[in-house]
């Protein structure tokens, strides 16, 4: 390891904003870029500290190689592509035929389920669609309790009304009051 002479620091550039975003994002380390820009290690991190375009920098071209490359290799694995590759067969230095042929890498389901479930989460769920709060179905299961109501007496479906009515799944809560009411 060498050592560097004490002394004044080295004045900071804006223009080493761009240089170190682009080594980054090219997968360049810490200390590949202080190499790359002469300097201390201490006025490396002295200059992340005081200059939030130079911290901004660093963060965009860390960010771009450790996931962008991967989210953009997710979305092309989810949507499929599909090339042109030509084969040349050569004898003696000549050529003697020349095949092009379409290939094709067909869409992932796995990758798109997994790229709109996290991009888009309102749309696209792993749990099944929740039962309908609208309510015309409270008022229909309100009927229902009613007529349990004659049946099974007062106080067991009142307590069913009461927790339906306050429940945020009302058509859920109706089927495990029906259940619990159950006899058995």
């Amino acid at each position: 390891m060498t050592k560097t002479k004490a002394g004044r620091p080295t004045e900071y550039d804006p223009k080493f904003n761009r240089l170190v975003e682009g080594m980054f994002r090219g997968g360049a380390t810490d200390n590949e870029v202080i190499e790359a820009l002469s300097v201390a290690r201490s006025t490396f991190y002295l200059w992340k500290n005081e200059h939030p375009a130079f911290a901004k920098a660093i963060r965009r071209g860390k960010d771009y190689f450790d996931t962008g490359r991967v989210e953009s290799a997710l979305l092309q694995a989810a949507l499929g592509s599909e090339w042109k590759e030509t084969a040349v067969t050569e004898e003696d230095g000549q050529e003697v035929r020349k095949v092009t042929k379409n290939k094709v890498i067909p869409a992932n389901v796995a990758a798109a389920k997994y790229w709109l479930n996290n991009r888009n989460p309102e749309r696209w769920q792993d749990s099944p669609e929740p039962l309908d709060n609208d309510r015309a179905g409270v008022e229909m299961f309100a009927e229902m309790i009613r007529e349990m109501r004659q049946e099974k007496g007062r106080e067991i479906s009142d307590k069913c009304m009461k927790g339906i009515e306050d429940a945020p799944n009302p058509q859920a809560a109706f089927v495990r009051a029906a259940v619990d009411i159950q006899p058995g």
